[in-house]
């Protein structure tokens, strides 16, 4: 009783430790898994069949290309005949600043050039940060409204997440930084992950865009260091985590030598392993993020946690295949190297109920 009890599904609700409401976790209209391609590709990339429209395809914004002068001037027009994005003319809002609300502010950096969007994109990039572009314009009323809640997000988002404002309205350049961005609905949140675009929100939801930053950052995740190239070339981070390192936390793996390094590792203990597949353009994968990194907090010493994005290089490609992976989340479970057992969606009650399963507790 006392381990279904810790094991509950209310437990494994997204909870204070991500500072959002559980109820956003409830299940909404769309599928519970996606389906992975397995057809050849030119490039590092797996279909995914989900809601997500075309824009949030990944793609690289460093740098973005700059138009001629004259294309420069007639995208400011485009832009300002738009009813959605509103007149150049108009004069900025402003937004008065509660003093809790300081050290967020200091996290949030408003972009007045390409040149200095570029450069923050790339410094990112390289430790490693989350990036979080804000695309407005100053002119529109609910952009004084929703700036205290864009420092709301960066107070509790994860530590290493850096957040740019991009107001579009704020000269032609800006505008045609904003097109570049795919940016068609204003505001827009757009986040970065090693200089690629990996999600796009649009409108302000607080809670939704937490949820986007805890599952693309290393928020419950180890974090092994490896920076931007040598995770998309493909190299091994494994080799030099180690077991406190590990403890509580779900364990990145960046390619099939990880994942096998992780099974030879635990091959002579009783600890469950628990290899979560997932996509990087995938819903249910996000909702269901929060139950695994909770699951981890809570089973240091009988279980190992560990996700893989499965288009993030021809290694994780490659081991999809090997693993007979063709919908995520797919999580697997082993123990001295044999693989036990396999749960596909993304239910938080059954994937608790198949964990408990594997642990060898009877679940009624």
């Amino acid at each position: 009783m006392d381990a279904l009890r810790l094991f509950s599904v209310a437990d494994c609700a997204f909870q204070s430790s991500f500072l959002v409401p559980s109820q956003i976790l409830k299940s909404r209209a769309g599928p519970s898994t996606v389906a992975v391609s397995r057809g050849a590709a030119a490039r590092p990339s797996l279909t995914v069949t989900s809601q997500f429209n075309d824009s949030h395809k990944r793609r690289s914004v460093s740098p973005p290309r700059r138009p001629a002068p004259a294309a420069a001037a007639s995208s400011g027009a485009l832009y300002a005949a738009d009813s959605r994005i509103g007149s150049a003319e108009s004069e900025p809002s402003t937004t008065p600043l509660c003093p809790i609300e300081a050290d967020a502010a200091s996290r949030v950096i408003a972009v007045s050039t390409w040149e200095e969007f570029d450069s923050l994109l790339a410094a990112a990039s390289a430790r490693g940060q989350l990036v979080v572009v804000e695309t407005t314009m100053a002119a529109l009323p609910n952009t004084a409204k929703n700036y205290p809640k864009l420092l709301q997000v960066a107070r509790v988002a994860p530590g290493r997440t850096l957040f740019l404002r991009l107001l579009a309205d704020r000269s032609d350049a800006l505008r045609d930084l904003a097109k570049s961005l795919g940016v068609k609905q204003i505001p827009s949140y757009s986040i970065f992950r090693d200089g690629h675009m990996v999600h796009e929100e649009a409108g302000m939801d607080v809670d939704r865009l937490l949820l986007q930053l805890h599952y693309y950052s290393s928020s419950g995740i180890v974090d092994l260091g490896m920076n931007a190239a040598d995770r998309s070339a493909g190299g091994s981070v494994y080799s030099g985590s180690s077991d406190t390192e590990q403890a509580g936390k779900v364990l990145e793996l960046n390619g099939r030598e990880d994942f096998y390094a992780l099974l030879q590792r635990h091959e002579n203990d009783d600890r469950l392993v628990v290899l979560k597949a997932t996509l990087t353009f995938c819903g249910p994968c996000v909702r269901i993020h929060p139950t695994v990194v909770k699951l981890a907090q809570r089973m240091p010493d009988t279980a190992v946690f560990a996700r893989v994005f499965g288009d993030n290089n021809e290694s994780t490609i490659t081991l999809m295949r090997e693993l007979n992976v063709i919908e995520a989340p797919t999580f697997l479970f082993y123990r001295r190297g044999e693989l036990l057992g396999r749960y596909v969606g993304s239910g938080r009650g059954d994937l608790v109920g198949e964990v408990l399963k594997h642990q060898g507790i009877q679940v009624s």
